[in-house]
């Protein structure tokens, strides 16, 4: 044996070591790429699938239905951020606030006063805006009293 001293390893760095093993499997590409497909796949079953009778009447309708739900989605989904940005709180979303709930005691509340049938003769800008102004008047109300006195704090409102 030599006298040189032989060189020694170099040390592991102290974030490799503490690495855990990836869990989560796919990355996140192909995970979206799986979720693409496999609502793709869910679309074309409920467009496609159990169609009894006129093809041409079942599949307008189930297209307009589709059509309507994803509309639908894409809003919710919009609505849901615009609101998380504005309180800064990835959380809290306008269903747990209690805005959907507010939405249809005021729905309830106009066809138990003014009956069904004058609400369906009302439609358009009129019935947004009478409706709208009834749920801000009456979320402000009630969040004011939430957070009035000694009450008054975020914990209690959730």
């Amino acid at each position: 044996m030599s006298d040189t001293p032989m060189a020694a390893p170099s040390p592991v760095p102290a974030s490799a070591a503490r690495a855990k093993p990836n869990r989560r499997g796919l990355p996140v590409a192909a995970r979206l790429v799986v979720a693409a497909t496999l609502a793709a796949a869910s679309a074309a079953a409920f467009l496609l699938l159990f169609i009894e009778g006129s093809f041409d009447f079942a599949f307008e309708r189930r297209l307009t239905v589709f059509g309507t739900m994803a509309v639908v989605a894409f809003a919710q989904a919009v609505a849901t951020v615009v609101f998380q940005t504005i309180t800064h709180n990835r959380l809290l979303t306008p269903s747990i606030m209690g805005f959907d709930a507010v939405y249809i005691l005021m729905q309830t509340l106009l066809v138990s006063v003014f009956g069904g049938s004058v609400l369906a003769a009302t439609d358009g800008l009129p019935k947004l805006i009478t409706q709208t102004l009834l749920m801000v008047a009456f979320t402000m109300l009630l969040f004011g009293w939430l957070f009035s006195g000694r009450r008054g704090s975020l914990h209690v409102l959730l």
